[in-house]
């Protein structure tokens, strides 16, 4: 059977983008929705995004309105402190070897599928990113935009402008390439190689990180999320919770954010034992665990964001998989 799995990504990873089309005059809104993501997913940092379609948004703002490099442009503009909570976890190290390998840890977590390191076996080391799930221009400019974060955070750590020697990006276009060399006109760009990288000297790596947040002991990296699923049915599971809060539910949504057609996505589940009803059965219950157990929402609301117009509905479902109403799971919850 195929390992495939649905890549995701972070909300976080979305809002620079928003932000920066947005300062253009840009309406993000009906791009967002055209991409089948909501602003309720936006409202958490952590909340996981399909990679898939965080990129049908990214080109079709940039087919659109003729934005070439947008990646590119809006990373110019970022850097860990972009990012409230996950930077505030990465700002925890000590000096910039630490930052880095803190970096390729907590984003290869929760980028399921996609591997970043340290290769320490040339000199200077490099920082090294593979992607997965992704057309080649998309994993350029996602390749592209990781970089620039790091090298934009390095540099503000170090308290001054820093060049790498080189820096590779396979498989850029010409465009791309020279956009990239007129942002950074002293190091070498190359377009060759199985992955992406850039060239870090020991000077750079054993440097002091400043004093870039106020609050450091609040975070550490072993208290931000970093389980992600690693076989197609729990990457489905978990992308259909996301479309739930989308409110896009359809198997074409879930479909096209899982890089199937309709009919591969059907066998694949078949292949596992469960259909696509089944699936987001089990995920609209899974979540009305989650917020009945938080205590946030009333029951109306839950069976509403859930996707059910009839309450009653909701309640027939979650008593037949639970064995319980929602009042009384409410109800036993709160005793805890």
């Amino acid at each position: 059977m195929e390992t495939q799995v649905v890549h995701f990504s972070q909300a976080a990873f979305v809002k620079p983008f928003v932000f920066y089309l947005e300062n253009m005059g840009i309406d993000t809104a009906q791009f967002l929705d055209r991409a089948g993501i909501s602003q309720e997913l936006l409202e958490a940092e952590s909340t996981p995004v399909p990679v898939r379609l965080i990129f049908d948004f990214i080109n079709s703002v940039s087919a659109e309105y003729q934005i070439s490099d947008l990646c590119l442009l809006v990373g110019k503009n970022c850097s860990a402190q972009t990012f409230s909570e996950l930077g505030a976890v990465l700002l925890t190290a000590r000096h910039v070897r630490e930052y880095l390998e803190a970096g390729c840890q907590v984003i290869s977590s929760f980028s399921s599928g996609d591997h970043y390191w340290m290769d320490y076996s040339v000199s200077p080391s490099r920082f090294c990113i593979s992607l997965f799930g992704r057309e080649e221009s998309d994993k350029a400019q996602n390749a592209l935009f990781i970089i620039l974060i790091t090298i934009n955070t390095i540099r503000d750590a170090i308290g001054k402008p820093w060049y790498p020697d080189s820096i590779t990006v396979p498989r850029m276009g010409d465009e791309t390439a020279a956009h990239l060399a007129e942002t950074f006109p002293h190091s070498r760009i190359d377009r060759h190689g199985a992955y992406a990288s850039f060239s870090v000297p020991d000077s750079i790596l054993d440097h002091d990180m400043r004093d870039m947040t106020s609050s450091r002991s609040e975070y550490s990296i072993a208290s931000y999320p970093i389980a992600e699923p690693t076989d197609f049915l729990s990457s489905l599971r978990k992308l259909v919770g996301t479309l739930i809060i989308s409110g896009k539910t359809d198997m074409e949504t879930a479909a096209l954010a899982s890089g199937l057609t309709r009919r591969r996505l059907q066998r694949r589940l078949a292949e596992c034992g469960t259909s696509y009803s089944n699936v987001l059965l089990e995920s609209r219950i899974a979540l009305a665990k989650q917020w009945i157990g938080e205590g946030c929402l009333p029951l109306n609301e839950v069976s509403k964001r859930l996707g059910y117009s009839d309450p009653a509905n909701f309640t027939r479902a979650f008593r037949r998989n639970t064995g319980v109403s929602p009042i009384a799971y409410q109800r036993a919850v709160g005793q805890k």
